[in-house]
């Protein structure tokens, strides 16, 4: 059984982004994205900036970034850039932020992937309710903690993998330019929880 990373991204929403200011030259000239882009489109609606480490979609209602790369470094460099942008356009009025991360556990030849039980406490068997059916089982986890409400779906796919979706939403009306950068900061060490989670759940740990 191994463990391996999809992706993390963030989302901060307020409304009065502006596309039309987001352009390989605007990135690069103020710190925000170094590397050259493999693709950009640009509209009155959205603008989107990909690159090999980087994807940057905005419109009007939110900043969506996504890093390629689960590695410190990279995770880092995503936190910075939420925390540069909400210095750049602190007027914006920011309602919440959202840190992503997903992971797949795929199984092996000799290890196959932990299953999510059927039953509900107290209530039976939900297998029982669909006879002759092939059933597997994911899980939502609903679990708060100041400043965030954490979402963890855990979704089958096939036989033989689990893929782990957490979403960190923290509601941020009304928080200083201060407050956001805070929350952003946070993000490599909830990656880092989140990876924790997964190895802890499916006995990878140690």
């Amino acid at each position: 059984m191994g463990m391996r990373f999809i992706s993390a991204d963030m989302v901060l929403l307020a409304a009065g982004h502006n596309p039309a200011l987001v352009s390989p030259e605007w990135l690069k000239e103020r710190g925000l994205v170094e590397e050259e882009p493999n693709q950009f489109v640009h509209t009155s609606q959205f603008s989107l900036f990909d690159s090999d480490t980087i994807s940057l979609l905005i419109d009007n209602q939110r900043l969506h970034v996504t890093s390629k790369r689960g590695d410190v470094a990279a995770l880092e460099r995503l936190a910075t850039i939420g925390v540069e942008y909400v210095h750049l356009l602190p007027h914006l009025p920011y309602r919440a932020i959202g840190l992503n991360f997903r992971w797949v556990v795929e199984s092996t030849v000799d290890e196959p992937i932990p299953s999510i039980s059927t039953k509900v406490e107290e209530s039976g068997d939900l297998a029982a309710v669909f006879p002759e059916h092939e059933i597997r089982c994911g899980a939502l986890l609903h679990a708060r903690k100041d400043p965030y409400v954490l979402k963890l779906t855990i979704e089958p796919q096939d036989n033989d993998a689990l893929v782990y979706s957490f979403n960190y939403h923290h509601d941020v009306s009304g928080f200083g330019i201060d407050e956001l950068g805070n929350c952003i900061e946070t993000l490599p060490s909830l990656s880092k929880q989140s990876r924790q989670a997964v190895r802890r759940t499916t006995g990878l740990e140690g």
